[in-house]
């Protein structure tokens, strides 16, 4: 959490004129992870850009593999922890007036924007996170597999009509 954001890793392309990075590190929490990968070759007249290109992408693919799949397990563990929510909440909070009893679902918010919230909606599917095919290369760029897609999203976007202490509270 940097700043009211969930920042997992800070990825940079390196530039020795001006070291970001150098500044970067300085100013973040230390557990925010602070990646430098090689800036991609300038084009030069008269030579093969997509050729230059593939090099470039082949020198970098075992870092931002890494970097993927670093990331891809930081958004499993904040899965979990939203799909687990619902029944902490049931053993750890108060509920007035209903004693524990006729409790049949609990809304998990995630966070809150302007005048909506975001709230997990579980699924009759096998998985609710990630699933091992997602980190072969080939599924990164294929829209079907990508387990961050929208059409996969685990959570939805709601006016929050009742004006609630969620969105209003935010505003400042």
């Amino acid at each position: 959490m940097y700043r009211g954001y969930d920042v997992a890793q800070i990825l940079l392309f390196h530039n020795s004129t001006f070291e970001n990075e150098s500044a970067i590190i300085r100013n973040i929490p230390k557990n925010i992870k602070v990646n430098v990968i090689p800036s991609p070759p300038n084009q030069a007249i008269g030579t093969n850009d997509e050729e230059a290109m593939m090099k470039y992408f082949h020198y970098v693919d075992p870092t931002v593999t890494t970097i993927w799949k670093d990331l891809l397990n930081i958004h499993q563990t904040r899965v979990d922890n939203l799909t687990s929510m619902s029944n902490r909440s049931k053993s750890v909070l108060w509920w007035p007036f209903t004693q524990h009893k006729n409790i049949s679902s609990i809304s998990v918010i995630d966070s809150a924007f302007g005048e909506d919230i975001s709230s997990l909606e579980l699924r009759n599917s096998n998985s609710l996170g990630l699933h091992e095919a997602s980190l072969k290369k080939d599924n990164l760029v294929d829209k079907s597999s990508n387990p961050l897609s929208k059409e996969s999203s685990l959570l939805n976007s709601f006016y929050d009509s009742s004006a609630s202490w969620w969105t209003q509270g935010t505003v400042l």
